[in-house]
């Protein structure tokens, strides 16, 4: 999948997608040291822009065909609905969907501060996407929990042309860990194997970091000052790597759940810091400013979570994961409906079995469903009980989802076909989508794998 990135900064959204296995094909920042970290680090497809002229880089997007537009847009200057005004970056969001919405491309990802979610920004943003019909997922995630020792929190929104809102909100809660990743899990060879002065595998680090047990994270809001290295890093900041100064330490007050006394804990430097916003060994910060070579820090997606979300988008693209359908439906199928046990099975298993031949994919509304499903490969070839059977299973699990939100689902008659909609144009429809290619992994035959999907 061919992915564009706005926004791109020095690299980490494009290295971690690289890793997953998408092709970035362009990047696009206004910091030019950042543009020239990502050259030195990435490649030569990183552009200097000004990301608020859209009409200065859409029409170069366009030509790319992009299958993913992929961005953070600055932060700053967000604030809740009604509170304040909103300063000038946080427009760059709405830029960016108009971006996505006038490529049109099959994917995009989106990450920003969890305050985004409630700004004016995301909510004229979010209309404008919905309108280029796109289903739209809003995570929000702890970088901690997917292979990053950082206690980050963030937004992910992830888009489709054609899906149903919330789509890959559980495929992305289910490519987390159980617990947080840990600073000294980051710097161990091996599970319990402690970095010591006699164990120098990487020199260019400071051993006390680590050794000390205990890391400064600069305080903010009246919040802790001193981490055990047994969790992850605070939130990294322009700042992070900045030593307590006099008057801190002079006027500082212990915080409760501190894990030592301010003066026995090490000051992360700023390889530390970039390994820990999860950079490789290596990596070349390209500017003779300290300062702002903090700010591309700061400003970064960690590459290690990039890659994570990265492979759930690619799993669910190839129909390697499809969604769980929910427990209840069983339930709702019997109590609700009066089906047998052996009837509520059989439809639970022809709704794997549609949902397989369509790579996993939900969609806005119901016309569009059916209609995906009766142009999939192998399709025609099935018994008209059988296409009958899968059509049903879908309606049946959409009724579902529409009385579990409080709606008024028409009922679906067993054995009855309800009258069959004005002709769609699919393609139309779909403009935009790489067409499904049929197909059966390790050679199983989609009634040997519909337990398997349904699981997942």
């Amino acid at each position: 999948m061919k992915v564009v990135e706005l926004f791109c900064g020095a690299g980490g959204m494009s290295l971690g997608l690289k890793r997953a296995g998408f092709d970035v094909v362009a990047a696009y920042d206004s910091m030019p040291d950042a543009v020239e970290t990502y050259r030195t680090n990435i490649g030569d497809h990183v552009h200097q822009r000004d990301l608020s002229d859209l009409l200065s880089i859409i029409p170069d997007i366009v030509d790319l065909k992009p299958d993913l537009i992929a961005g953070g847009p600055p932060c700053q200057d967000f604030s809740v609905a009604g509170k304040r005004a909103e300063g000038k970056n946080a427009r760059l969001t709405l830029a960016y969907a108009i971006t996505v919405a006038s490529v049109r491309p099959e994917w995009f990802i989106m990450e920003n501060v969890v305050q985004a979610a409630r700004s004016r920004s995301w909510a004229e943003a979010r209309t404008m996407l919905k309108k280029a019909c796109y289903g739209i997922s809003e995570c929000r995630v702890d970088f901690s929990y997917y292979n990053t020792p950082e206690a980050r929190r963030r937004l992910i929104v992830v888009g489709r042309l054609g899906e149903r809102d919330g789509f890959i909100e559980g495929a992305i809660a289910d490519a987390a860990t159980d617990v947080p990743k840990s600073v000294r899990r980051e710097f161990t060879k091996a599970m319990g194997e402690m970095p010591t002065a006699e164990n120098q595998w990487r020199p260019e680090y400071n051993l006390d970091i680590v050794v000390k047990g205990h890391i400064y994270t600069r305080p903010l809001r009246a919040g802790r000052a001193v981490r055990s290295v047994d969790e992850p890093y605070a939130t990294i900041t322009r700042t992070s790597g900045e030593p307590p100064s006099a008057a801190l330490k002079a006027k500082y007050e212990a915080h409760p759940n501190d894990s030592a006394p301010l003066e026995d804990a090490a000051v992360g430097h700023q390889k530390f810091l970039s390994r820990i916003q999860g950079f490789p060994e290596g990596w070349k910060w390209c500017s003779k400013n300290k300062r702002r070579i903090m700010v591309m820090i700061a400003n970064a997606v960690p590459p290690t979570a990039a890659e994570i979300i990265g492979k759930v988008i690619l799993d669910r693209q190839t129909g390697k994961i499809s969604p769980k359908t929910e427990e209840r439906f069983m339930q709702w199928l019997v109590r609700g409906n009066q089906r047998s046990r052996a009837t509520a099975r059989n439809i639970k298993s022809s709704l794997g079995r549609a949902r397989y031949m369509l790579f996993g994919r939900t969609f806005e509304n119901e016309a569009l469903e059916i209609a995906a499903l009766e142009s999939a490969s192998g399709f025609e070839a099935l018994s008209n009980g059988t296409k009958s059977e899968l059509r049903q299973a879908l309606r049946h699990y959409r009724a579902f989802e529409n009385a579990r939100n409080g709606n008024n689902p028409e009922p679906v008659q067993d054995g009855e076909e309800r009258r069959r909609p004005r002709p769609i144009d699919l393609q139309e429809l779909m403009r935009g989508v790489a067409p499904s290619m049929y197909h059966s992994e390790q050679g199983d035959a989609p009634d040997d794998v519909t337990d398997f999907h349904m699981m997942r």
